[in-house]
């Protein structure tokens, strides 16, 4: 299993003095971590709904030989102003939100799903200018943005147990059970098959708000996943 991982530019000034001052971090270690659908399922093209339920992290051995545990993110920065962005690239607007971040497990492998949703165009939009959301969610749709990208920030770490290597983690040099977790995005070159993309809730629940759409959505995902069936 494949997962690309890189070394991100430290975050601004008021984030690094935030850091430092709650948690004790002067020299914080933030990572991004790209990743790619299990099956590659992929939203339905035509469908109304502007949300997708992407897997953003999961319990797999990387090719540092990092595991990132669900149950050690800190989403409490993240949700204060949970937005998406397009590859990184903090030079474009926002093209999503991020309206909720849970732990679930599938297939015997941990990890942590969110919701994105990405917004209609204002009234009010300049008409000369791009629409980032709608460029992200066609990128969804067509297949050709099928990944989901996090940046955290290392809090705490410690070697892998014995029994964690002879379950799976073989390959661990680290766990990381503590992650501050700073910002994700929708992402066109991911290489691990641990972040799922699943169906757009839309295509199965047809026009609702927004709200309906993720409570419905939620309660198939854990149907699927009570039933062992892999999402469409």
């Amino acid at each position: 299993m494949n997962r690309v991982q890189e070394k991100a530019p430290l975050p601004d000034q008021r984030t690094q003095d935030l850091l430092a001052s709650r948690y004790g971090l002067h020299r914080p270690e933030w990572i991004r971590r790209a990743m790619a659908p299990l099956h590659g399922s992929l939203p339905e093209a035509g469908s109304p709904s502007r949300v997708d339920l992407s897997w953003i992290s999961t319990e797999i051995v990387d090719h540092q030989g990092d595991v990132l545990l669900a149950t050690g993110m800190d989403e409490s920065v993240f949700a204060l102003n949970p937005i998406v962005t397009l590859n990184h690239d903090y030079s474009q607007a926002p093209v999503g939100r991020s309206l909720w971040r849970k732990m679930r497990t599938h297939d015997g492998i941990r990890g942590i799903v969110a919701a994105t949703h990405y917004p209609k165009i204002p009234e009010d939009h300049p008409a000369d200018r791009v629409w980032m959301p709608d460029v992200a969610l066609g990128l969804v749709r067509s297949g050709l943005a099928i990944g989901k990208s996090v940046g955290f920030v290392v809090l705490s770490e410690r070697p892998p147990l014995a029994e964690e290597r002879r379950l799976g983690w073989a390959g661990c040099r680290r766990v990381i059970d503590k992650w501050l977790l700073l910002e994700y995005a929708v992402c066109w070159m991911p290489a691990n098959p641990g972040a799922l993309v699943l169906p757009d809730p839309g295509s199965d629940l047809k026009k609702s708000r927004t709200e309906r759409i993720l409570q419905k959505a939620e309660i198939l995902w854990d149907i699927r996943l009570h039933q062992g069936n892999s999402p469409r």
